[in-house]
């Protein structure tokens, strides 16, 4: 009998969907530039502070991102798992002693 990897295929389709939003997110990222305008010497401080709490924000959103999809790989990984197993469970249920 065939074993029923519908489970396994939509989480594949999940991580490739997963992978392609992360590639995208890092390009986007990759092609960003942070420039810095400080306005006086007394604002110098907040004026660097705002860029960089964007830029760290951006981060991670494309961190979060990146993790999204290696989270699904592992549901793959997972979901062959338990299709593999449950094909060892009802074969060694079969085999009688």
């Amino acid at each position: 009998a065939g074993k029923n990897v519908t489970s396994v295929e939509t989480a594949l389709t999940s991580a490739r969907t997963a992978i392609t939003t992360a590639e995208t997110a890092v390009s986007a990222q990759k092609a960003k530039t942070y420039q810095i305008t400080v306005n006086s010497d007394t604002t110098a401080k907040n004026d660097v502070g705002v860029t960089t709490k964007q830029l760290q924000q951006d981060l991670k959103t494309v961190h979060d991102t990146v993790k999204a999809a290696g989270d699904a790989v592992q549901k793959v990984f997972k979901e062959i798992k338990t299709v593999v197993g449950s094909n060892k469970e009802a074969s060694s249920s079969a085999v009688t002693p």
